[in-house]
């Protein structure tokens, strides 16, 4: 099962689209919504909505252990470095 959790650590409500449903939520602060896949491994995408102090977190967990990425991009482009 794949599962995606984001909680609002803001001060703050916030809104949060999921696509492709067109669902849209107001998560006051420290509520969480969970969206189900139930198929796929075992992996728990999780995102923290924070104020400004450290922006948004993003955590991957595949079968409960925290997951290394092997590449990071933004714009389809690679921010980190070939080793």
């Amino acid at each position: 099962m794949i599962r995606v959790r984001v909680t609002n650590e803001d001060e703050r409500p916030r809104r949060w689209n999921v696509e492709p449903y067109g669902d849209d939520f107001a998560l006051l602060p420290n509520d969480s919504l969970t969206v189900e896949v139930e198929s796929g491994p075992d992996v728990l995408i999780e995102v923290g909505l924070h104020p400004d102090r450290v922006g948004d977190v993003l955590w991957i967990y595949v079968d409960g252990e925290p997951a290394v990425p092997s590449d990071l991009k933004v714009n389809d482009r690679s921010v980190w470095s070939p080793q």
